[in-house]
């Protein structure tokens, strides 16, 4: 029980750890936006929400995958 608990929190931090990669642009546009730097914006959330929809996406969607095959695995 404890490994299965230990690899799904791994998995977790590791998908948070994505996350806030992408996130971190988006968020960088937004201040952007409040310094009045429109330009700026417009291209740190280009890079966020490329980010997002590219790597961090499908590394997502595989350890979503990864964290029921642990469920399943120890039911």
């Amino acid at each position: 029980m404890k490994e299965k608990t230990v690899k799904l929190l791994k998995l977790k931090i590791e998908k948070l750890t994505w996350l806030s990669s992408s996130l971190f642009w988006i968020i960088s546009a937004i201040v952007a936006l409040n310094k009045q730097r429109p330009l700026i914006a417009i291209v740190l959330a280009m890079i966020g929400i490329a980010m997002w929809k590219g790597e961090v996406k499908e590394r997502w969607r595989r350890l979503s995958e990864a964290e029921d095959f642990v469920r399943n695995k120890w039911k």
